[in-house]
């Protein structure tokens, strides 16, 4: 439908006048709600920057909580590998102590033993007639040394810098023993003197008799004097000497067993 306006011109400019306010209205009202859109936007860009800060510093907290709880736990575990090698130390050492007097008895009573009962029963046998004993003394020397594998061991380990527990040192123990024996030869011709000795020193490198209890046997061995011992005799400077206004040459012996390792 078509509107004819019958007012002035004069009335329609007051009109057009008195609309501007509301206009102006419209405009004010518009920029009041893109304020409070702005607003809003930094109300919810502040509230996601703070939860997500708060996001990273409880994973920051919780990663830190377990960091030192595996700082705690290494402290502990290296605690405890401490005192373990410790005991494992002591422990070695306490069987490398235990296996070297094991070594040193089985020296001191091996199988192939010298059974000195035996070798005084021979001598009996066995000695020349004007041949006398001043002394029998059995003399024992002990030596210890470090196994082979036990040197080996520590040449490695001083090769590489000495590091962790000294290897446990195992000793083996080297026994030998020496029959001394001093005696004189009688006779009344100084010249059959040192031979009545040289005939003792022979008897003593050849003689053998079967033990007793085997003695009846056809079978049974022989056992050699010399059996035990390392095969030599040192034969001593002998002289000459008065026994009770009688003279004599005195004479001494020295049989050095097989040296036995424990």
């Amino acid at each position: 439908m078509i509107r004819i306006n019958l007012l002035p011109s004069k009335k329609q400019a007051k009109g057009k006048a008195a609309r501007a306010p509301g206009a102006g209205v419209r405009l004010s009202v518009g920029g009041g709600a893109g304020l409070w859109l702005m607003l809003l936007a930094v109300v919810v860009f502040l509230g996601i920057a703070g939860y997500y800060g708060k996001t990273v510093y409880d994973a920051q907290a919780v990663a830190k909580s377990k960091k030192d709880a595996l700082d705690r736990t290494k402290a502990e575990l290296v605690k405890e590998v401490k005192k373990l090698e410790k005991e494992t130390e002591g422990l070695a050492s306490l069987n490398s102590i235990l296996q070297n007097e094991i070594g040193a008895l089985k020296a001191l009573s091996p199988a192939d033993r010298v059974i000195w009962a035996e070798k005084l029963r021979q001598l009996a046998e066995l000695t020349p007639e004007n041949i006398f004993f001043t002394s029998l003394v059995v003399k024992e020397s002990v030596q210890e040394s470090l196994t082979e594998e036990s040197q080996r061991a520590l040449k490695q380990w001083q090769e590489e810098g000495s590091k962790g527990p000294q290897p446990p040192q195992k000793k083996k123990a080297m026994v030998t023993q020496t029959l001394e024996i001093d005696g004189i030869a009688y006779a009344k011709d100084y010249s059959e003197r040192p031979q009545l000795m040289l005939e003792f020193y022979n008897v003593l490198k050849t003689f053998a008799a079967k033990r007793p209890g085997n003695t009846q046997s056809p079978t049974g061995k022989e056992t050699p004097f010399m059996s035990s011992f390392a095969g030599g005799i040192e034969i001593l400077p002998w002289t000459r000497e008065k026994v009770d206004d009688i003279e004599v040459t005195k004479f001494a012996f020295k049989i050095p067993t097989a040296t036995r390792e424990g």
